[in-house]
């Protein structure tokens, strides 16, 4: 991967490990992000009334030491937010303005973080699971979120579309 360069790419140094790299990292912080939010919005005996909220609670209670471990990464909604999804702002300035100082984020940025965050996810989903059986067992598999909606996409020359574009953008 190392070795694959990416064409028509702004930087030349970039290569196909240094950027799937980025990506994935970046893609797993919004994932571990989204998790979080959506388990304590969602999860829970107010949101799910129609289901017995002693279950709800005593998954909530074995899930606890895992999201205990999870939230000493303090910082992965913050950097979601300002370096990920927001496109480097931070606080209404740019990331690269000279009013933004050194930022630091206690975030799962090593692989073997972020595999042990993908572990805990994996424990806690297993829990609600196993407390919930009965509609694991009657959930849908043929009903995929696919079947829900259309995606779009159209057939493209994407090098002659750019070519073209750098002529009227930059000519």
């Amino acid at each position: 991967m190392q070795k694959i360069e990416l064409k028509n790419f702004f930087d030349k140094s970039m290569n196909l490990e240094i950027s799937s790299h980025a990506l994935l990292s970046n893609y797993s912080i919004i994932m571990f992000s989204s998790f979080i939010e959506e388990y304590d919005k969602y999860f829970n005996p107010g949101h799910l009334s129609a289901v017995d909220s002693r279950r709800i609670l005593n998954v909530k209670e074995k899930n606890l030491p895992g999201l205990k471990r999870i939230r000493k990464w303090k910082d992965i909604s913050r950097f979601r937010n300002h370096m990920v999804a927001h496109s480097f702002r931070f606080k209404n300035k740019s990331f690269f303005s000279d009013e933004i100082e050194e930022l630091n984020f206690k975030i799962p940025n090593k692989i073997s973080e972020k595999n042990l965050f993908a572990g805990i996810v994996h424990l806690i989903c297993m829990n609600i699971r196993d407390e919930f059986l009965e509609y694991v067992i009657n959930f849908d598999n043929n009903q995929v979120m696919l079947d829900k909606m259309k995606l779009m996409g159209e057939d493209i020359d994407n090098e002659k579309e750019l070519i073209e574009l750098y002529a009227r953008m930059r000519g």
